[in-house]
């Protein structure tokens, strides 16, 4: 007994030894992927030598001879910071990522190898100006320096993702950057969804109804879609409505200013990622020094300042998209019906590989309106067509020229040369705010299409292919786009919301991406006579909900207490306490609340409670709570209270019913949650804002080593926005917001504000990986500089690139 005793401890030992080596090697590998910010290399293809200096956050400061060495650098420390991120970036653009990740991803795959965004990219470089093409080869060069290295110094794979995967990494190109780029577009592109959305709901409710629940505005004539009805019922879940780019940017003119000089705050909000989809960065160029936000993919800058300028972006929510409805020869099918007769398909097949084995071969077609929309794409949105469906989109022009319009405005240096060197810049459509230290401007950009004022559907929603009257007649001109140039009441100012009020066809959108922010911000700005650095980044902090305060006192003023047999005394006493606690709120998204909880749960139950019946498994569509659709049941703007009334039933609901009714269910689940004591209710224990590693944050046990998440303040309609998730086990969780916020005083260049919202590191054992979240969740701010003595005085690392003599 004691030998066996014996056998079974040194087994025992042995098989712990064994587990400690194998996590010790595992460690080595993965940790030999850090880059030694101290290191320096002596590299080809540049001009001189490139010193990078990365200060206390690991933020790159770039110095060189020429800009484009400053582009290579910039090209390596992406490569060493953010190697995974980019190439899965460059991957999706490609439609590649089934090889990685099997048949989920063949939808999209297909989507983008449909769209071709990769072979565009390739088309469009040659239109880029010869300045902006020398930079992209030299960034390419940069990552691709990079890659050497890693390869000869073994580094781990250049990231600890790589080694869950076989594939190889090919070199980077010039034209990936341009895919990136196009990629960044069709995610901010929203409203071919709109309309497959629309036309499915009207099969399902009325004109009237249709609007209050998706507004137009302005509003088309009465619809008579002439294509077929999305059976949406084929699906066990329709999808959420796809959550798309949201931002705040706002400047004020030096009347406003403490400086005397214009101030400008911008936060992008984009799905909240680890790392961070943006990386701060500070570039030396010959036309000055720029600092602020990149994207690591791309040697642009869309979020930053140089010392005369700066400049921020919104999602402007410009209508660039129309689906069309194609109509087949009746004798053969590889013709479509066009304005003057039926037309061949252009087409093409593609081969999809698959992870583990097999692939997949698709035909793709193209129509003279745009490429045919793949089914299996149409199906992850939960839509069938009978019919081929095509999509017209500004961004498949190859002489889209936007690279080189955002690599201008780098080097603009004041208000009217950044509109000019704009221009061109075509998809994605965004809103541009500018300050210099004189003036303030904000400006839409992108294509717009211009629409025959006759068109049958008004671009809501699709349209015969084959009729003229539903084409595009071309592009609008630029100088037609709205723009507002030093305005009289000192500031510019946009949340998403509406940019323009003109009629049909020069509407810019009829779906906007705001309309309670910017309510909150116009308060605040009004708020005060002059404004600072600090004013700004309380605003950017912001997190009181306009549309909180606009729709309780419409719930509240409704009685919504049952008859006294229709719950417990525990439960009425809860419902009691419940409305006592918001009739004195203020509105506040504080995480340490219940209020919060309480009005998020309320409105959720309620939005079920006015759209399932009528819309059924459709409003699995329609989770994300729209405040403007609740307003208007409550008010019965147009008949509206309609909603209230649950076809499944008999009877004829009221309002005030299914207010309660959705009041009771929210308190029984809560209680249910945390208790009948509502004062131990936090809005913190269930809004936590997660970011979330695309890929290792998949996994329960590598999430906890990836993922960052914290309790946090605001909601989907706060300036200080951590929008719901409105899905899975915890539909409270905060999943897209701010990701980068940054304040610019001009009048003082050295001190300018900026964080992100997890770390500049995208290796999860970097100790940069989450360092800059600390701050970013305190609402506390990097103050970065031009000053290059600043930035050495507390550097983590200095790396000197000389440049390789080449053998004579």
């Amino acid at each position: 007994m004691v030998k066996l005793f014996r056998a079974l401890l040194f087994a025992a030992i042995g098989l712990l030894a064994l587990a400690v080596a194998v996590a010790g090697l595992a460690y080595a590998l993965i940790t030999r992927s850090l880059p030694d910010y101290d290191a320096d290399y002596v590299l080809p293809h540049t001009v001189g030598d490139i010193e990078i200096i990365r200060d206390r956050f690991a933020i790159p400061h770039i110095f060189a001879a020429t800009d484009s060495d400053v582009f290579f650098g910039l090209g390596f420390v992406h490569a060493q910071d953010r190697l995974w991120q980019m190439t899965m970036l460059r991957r999706t653009a490609d439609g590649r990522l089934a090889e990685l990740f099997g048949e989920q991803a063949l939808a999209h795959d297909l989507m983008m190898r449909q769209l071709d965004l990769t072979g565009l990219a390739r088309a469009t470089l040659p239109h880029q100006s010869g300045r902006t093409i020398a930079f992209l080869d030299a960034y390419a060069n940069g990552v691709n320096a990079w890659l050497d290295i890693v390869n000869a110094q073994a580094k781990g794979r250049g990231a600890p993702e790589f080694f869950l995967f076989s594939a190889k990494l090919r070199p980077w190109e010039a034209a990936d950057s341009l895919a990136i780029m196009l990629l960044m577009a069709f995610r901010l592109a929203d409203h071919a969804d709109d309309e497959l959305l629309r036309l499915a709901l009207l099969d399902r409710i009325d004109q009237t109804r249709l609007f209050d629940i998706m507004p137009s505005n302005p509003r088309p004539p009465q619809l008579s879609p002439i294509g077929p009805i999305m059976p949406t019922d084929q699906a066990s879940t329709a999808p959420m409505r796809p959550r798309f780019g949201a931002s705040n940017a706002w400047a004020v003119a030096p009347r406003l200013s403490a400086s005397g000089g214009s101030l400008l705050a911008g936060d992008p909000h984009l799905d909240f990622t680890a790392p961070s989809q943006w990386m701060l960065a500070r570039l030396e160029l010959s036309s000055g020094g720029v600092i602020g936000a990149t994207v690591p993919g791309m040697p642009i800058m869309p979020n930053g300042r140089s010392e005369t300028l700066g400049w921020a972006v919104t999602a402007s929510y410009l209508d660039d998209q129309d689906l069309y409805f194609e109509r087949l020869d009746p004798n053969d099918d590889e013709r479509y019906l066009s304005a003057d007769g039926y037309r061949q398909f252009e087409s093409r097949w593609t081969t999809i590989p698959i992870a583990g084995g097999g692939e997949r071969r698709y035909l793709l077609r193209w129509t003279q309106n745009g490429p045919l929309l793949p089914n299996a794409w149409l199906a992850s949105r939960a839509v069938a067509a009978s019919t081929p469906i095509s999509m017209a989109w500004t961004t498949l022009d190859p002489r889209n020229r936007s690279m080189t319009a955002a690599i201008d405005l780098m080097m603009a240096h004041d208000v009217a040369q950044a509109l000019t060197a704009t221009k061109p810049f075509r998809s994605p459509s965004l809103n541009l705010i500018l300050a210099d230290r004189e003036r303030i401007a904000m400006q839409v950009l992108g294509a717009a299409p211009d629409r025959d004022a006759e068109h049958e559907t008004r671009g809501t929603m699709p349209a015969a292919g084959w009729r003229p009257v539903n084409l595009w007649q071309g592009i609008l001109a630029h100088d037609t786009l709205p723009r507002l140039l030093d305005p009289a009441d000192g500031y510019v100012a946009n949340t998403n919301n509406r940019t323009s009020r003109l009629p049909y066809p020069r509407h810019v959108s009829h779906s906007w991406g705001d309309s309670q922010r910017i309510r909150r911000l116009h308060q605040l700005i009004g708020a005060q006579d002059i404004h600072s650095s600090t004013s700004f980044m309380d605003m950017q902090l912001d997190t009181q909900s306009v549309a909180a305060r606009t729709i309780l006192p419409l719930l509240l003023n409704i009685p919504v207490s049952p008859t006294p047999g229709e719950a417990s005394a525990q439960q009425r006493e809860l419902r009691q306490q419940a409305l006592s606690a918001l009739r004195n709120w203020s509105g506040e998204m504080n995480s340490d609340l219940p209020q919060p909880l309480i009005y998020s749960h309320w409105l959720r139950a309620l939005n079920e409670g006015l759209i399932r019946d009528d819309l059924g498994s459709l409003a699995d569509a329609m989770r994300d709570v729209a405040p403007e659709f609740i307003e208007r049941v409550m008010r019965n703007i147009d008949g509206a209270s309609a909603w209230c009334d649950n076809r499944l039933t008999s009877q004829t609901e009221t309002c005030p019913q299914i207010v309660a009714q959705a009041l009771d269910a929210a308190l029984a689940d809560l209680a249910a949650q945390y208790g009948n004591q509502l004062s131990r209710w936090r809005w913190g224990d269930r809004h936590l804002t997660t970011h979330r590693h695309p890929v290792l944050g998949r996994s329960p046990t590598l999430s906890w080593i990836s993922d960052i998440q914290h309790a946090a303040s605001g909601g989907t309609h706060t300036l200080n926005r951590s929008a719901l998730s409105e899905s899975g086990i915890n539909p409270d969780l905060g999943i897209h917001g701010p990701g980068y916020r940054g304040i610019y005083d001009m009048a003082e260049p050295g001190e300018s504000h900026f964080v992100i919202s997890t770390g500049q590191s995208g290796h999860p054992l970097s100790r940069h990986y989450d360092d800059l979240n600390q701050l970013w969740r305190q609402g506390r701010y990097v103050t970065m500089s031009l000053d290059r003595e600043r930035a050495q005085s507390l550097a983590v690392g200095t790396t000197l690139i000389t440049r390789q003599e080449s053998d004579p």
